[in-house]
């Protein structure tokens, strides 16, 4: 591999945009929007054997 080459690769830019709906299902997709303290609403609830 050509160390120096691949320094000195330049890419064109990207523009992207994202909507409501995309920035909703991301937040969702991390967790935010559940109660943390509320066990019922928990998505990594643990089971006591």
């Amino acid at each position: 591999m050509n160390l120096e080459a691949v320094r000195n690769l330049r890419f064109e830019s990207v523009t992207q945009s994202y909507t409501r709906r995309d920035t909703m299902l991301y937040a969702l997709g991390l967790g935010y929007g559940s109660n943390p303290l509320d066990r019922r609403s928990s998505t990594t609830s643990t089971r006591q054997i």
